[in-house]
């Protein structure tokens, strides 16, 4: 992933560099207004560093998932989308997963129930 890659203070996020993708998790499982813009800017500047960006999206914790949580993840889906980069979301949390499919969200995006899935379909 080339050059290192300094990122801001986060108070909401913890985001890790795995080698071959980007973990972003939620501090605490907490999903709000400042966790939300957060995973934005991070987002962006992660795809500016790296534009055949791999990430992971992880909600281990998460039990409640706000829309604009939701939102965000189509926001960075799109954005992805337009260079190549790879977005996957770890939903193991059955109530998260209700959600998504609720709001025919998981047709539209990429989510696993286990780490282990989720890392294994990153494509080389």
């Amino acid at each position: 992933m080339g050059d290192k890659l300094v990122l801001p203070q986060l108070s909401r996020l913890d985001v890790t560099d795995e080698s071959r993708f980007y973990r972003i998790a939620f501090r605490e499982g907490k999903v709000d207004g400042t966790a939300v813009r957060e995973l934005y800017e991070v987002t962006m500047q992660l795809v500016d560093h790296d534009n055949s960006i791999r990430m992971l999206v992880d909600l281990t914790g998460v039990h409640f998932l706000p829309s604009g949580g939701l939102g965000m993840l189509v926001t960075i889906r799109k954005r992805f989308l337009s260079i190549g980069g790879q977005l996957h979301i770890l939903v193991p949390d059955e109530q998260v997963k209700e959600v998504f499919a609720v709001t025919n969200l998981d047709k539209l995006l990429h989510l696993y129930g286990n780490d282990h899935e989720a890392v294994n379909a990153f494509k080389h």
